[in-house]
């Protein structure tokens, strides 16, 4: 297992870093350009939210379990708690047209979950690498 732990500040130009350091996981993994889109996908609205939710940080922690394949992405930030409705991922099509975001990474990722913390609300996301 390797884990990768980035800390950001609330600037949204952070993102291509995130960008280049998926394109690295992706090499290793040898995740093809498909699967790649969706996961960068994915993370860019889940760090894109984080960013606009937070007040003065975000913190990515990238899990790889090569040995499982799974790839585990913990997106924190330090703003508000955000905690959606029930049927939010039951339903996510009634969504899609004001939080796009949740509805894309509900439709690429194998599992997203919000966790509400004393300080913050930590996105969780989970995708199963098929090679």
């Amino acid at each position: 297992m390797a884990e990768i732990v980035i800390r950001l500040g609330k600037q949204i130009e952070y993102l291509n870093s995130i960008y280049v350091l998926f394109d690295t996981v992706a090499k290793i993994w040898q995740i093809d350009d498909s699967e790649l889109f969706k996961l960068k996908l994915a993370v860019s609205e889940g760090v894109t939210n984080a960013i606009e939710n937070a007040e003065t940080f975000v913190e990515i922690k990238i899990v790889s379990e090569l040995e499982k394949n799974r790839l585990k992405i913990f997106i924190f930030n330090d703003g508000i708690p955000f905690v959606p409705p029930e049927d939010y991922f039951e339903l996510p099509e009634i969504y899609a047209s004001e939080n796009r975001g949740i509805f894309l990474m509900s439709k690429y990722m194998d599992e997203i979950d919000f966790i509400e913390k004393k300080n913050g609300t930590m996105l969780y996301l989970m995708k199963q690498i098929r090679r």
